[in-house]
């Protein structure tokens, strides 16, 4: 058999090696097979952290389209909610057999959102409509009441009260003398005085009233 001139290795065939070479030999079969192992093991981490975000970004971009998805749905109801006020303030206010019609209407008419959003706000547009006009033809129908007013029909319903004369008499004696009885004079006329004031007070709030009640 044909051998290796360096190595003395049989080239054509292994089945005669020695114990040296076949331990080497399988030391470098396992040191292969151990990077195969290593090489196999990081890309299998690789594409487990893949397939992660793989999961991840599909589970992120069916969310967005689920919400895109309900944004037009919503943003379909809303316009048809829209119309629905629009049409039922018009067949309101123009009378029932008169019909709302728009390009926006006539070319929704098949979309599900937008007619369940249209029926929705001419219902409620509707009962509110209602209401305010019974509230309306309710207030027409209450009785108005006018309260009565306050007339003054005499002075004391001012507060003024009548005030009594003083008694001339009242601090007069017997034998009293002369500068007693100057003061007493003096004093009466006083009183006199002042009862003529107060009587001439009660003229002129008299006359006030009567002019007021006029």
């Amino acid at each position: 058999n044909a051998t290796c001139p360096c190595c003395r290795a049989p080239i054509d065939s292994k089945t005669n090696l020695t114990d040296e070479q076949m331990h080497r030999e399988l030391q470098e079969v396992y040191l292969g097979y151990t990077e195969l192992l290593q090489r196999n093991q990081d890309q299998m981490e690789r594409n487990r952290k893949s397939r992660e975000r793989y999961y991840d970004l599909r589970d992120k971009t069916n969310e967005l389209l689920r919400r895109q998805i309900s944004l037009r749905e919503m943003i379909e109801e809303t316009e048809g909610y829209n119309e629905g006020y629009m049409a039922a303030s018009f067949e309101f206010f123009h009378g029932r057999n008169r019909k709302y019609t728009s390009a926006l209407l006539s070319a929704s008419v098949k979309r599900k959102g937008f007619m369940k959003g249209f029926n929705n706000g001419a219902s409620r547009e509707s009962r509110r409509l209602d209401r305010i006009a019974k509230e309306f033809k309710r207030q027409a129908k209450r009785n108005v009441k006018i309260k009565k007013r306050l007339v003054q029909s005499s002075l004391w319903d001012c507060g003024v009260y009548e005030v009594e004369p003083k008694d001339p008499f009242q601090n007069v004696t017997v034998g009293l003398s002369d500068e007693e009885e100057e003061e007493d004079e003096e004093e009466e006329v006083h009183s006199s005085n002042n009862i003529r004031e107060h009587e001439n007070d009660v003229e002129e709030l008299v006359e006030m009233v009567e002019e007021m009640i006029v």
